[in-house]
């Protein structure tokens, strides 16, 4: 079992290089709150019937740290918020040892019991994160918007290897089966994994580090997570799957033209 962490990298326009900055802590979070959003449109004919257009998705995650003492950490966290008002985005894990996304290799039915997935296309986000999930991990399965429907399992077991694995559904004794259909390239990842995450407008500039008289500090920083677009297994296996994630439009970019020439 691992620590929460954050990971970005800090150049995330096309084209742009840079190592991938990581922040590992010692101790678990106060709270880790996360809420579903969406808006949505309702229509009404004259004869009462209903009809609903869905329309943006995403979650709000909301992560606290309470009176840490740490002054390195508080300097880290300023240089993470620094990136996310810029327009960077983040991935961020409750557990480094459960970094763990993947997509999903066949379109998935109601009542599958099982998920034929491919291999870890977020094992380069941390140097904990694993080849596979274990029994009794909770994940998310999740599809693209607009319907953007999403529910929650516990890995019973894990069969296969490479590139090819299926997650079979538990906990052990008990049946469980997806609840919806979900096409192929659907994403499955760790619960409390978010692989892209942004921060809202409105938060820019708001007191998500504070501290008292510089001997504590916390952290309350509400982000914004992304839910995934339609890419491919081979394109996501092919790349550091969100290093410039092509569903936030980073902006984040280094300052090549900032050298004093006078």
């Amino acid at each position: 079992m691992g620590y929460p962490f954050f990971t970005w990298r800090p150049h995330q326009t096309a084209g742009a290089s840079g190592d991938r900055e990581t922040i590992n802590l010692t101790e678990d979070l106060t709270d880790l709150q996360i809420t579903p959003k969406r808006d949505v449109v309702d229509s009404f004919s004259i004869a009462g019937g209903r009809s609903r257009e869905n329309l943006r998705a995403w979650m709000e995650v909301r992560i606290q740290l309470d009176r840490f003492t740490d002054r390195e950490l508080f300097r880290q966290f300023r240089s993470m918020i620094d990136h996310l008002e810029r327009g960077g985005n983040i991935a961020f894990g409750n557990d480094s040892a459960k970094c763990y996304a993947t997509k999903a290799r066949e379109d998935l039915y109601q009542g599958y019991g099982f998920i034929k997935n491919g291999i870890n296309i977020h094992k380069s986000f941390h140097a904990s994160a694993p080849d596979e999930l274990a029994a009794g991990d909770e994940i998310a399965v999740e599809s693209f918007p607009p319907k953007a429907s999403r529910e929650y399992h516990v890995v019973k077991s894990v069969e296969g290897s490479d590139l090819l694995r299926k997650i079979n559904f538990g906990p052990t004794g008990a049946e469980r089966h997806l609840q919806d259909d979900y096409s192929r390239d659907a994403r499955v990842r760790h619960a409390d994994f978010f692989p892209v995450l942004i921060m809202p407008t409105g938060a820019a500039g708001s007191a998500m580090l504070t501290h008292d008289r510089r001997i504590t500090y916390s952290l309350d920083i509400n982000l914004t997570y992304v839910l995934p677009i339609r890419v491919s297994v081979e394109q996501a296996e092919a790349t550091d799957a969100g290093s410039s994630d092509p569903s936030t439009g980073g902006t984040d970019s280094p300052d090549y033209d900032a050298a004093d020439e006078g």
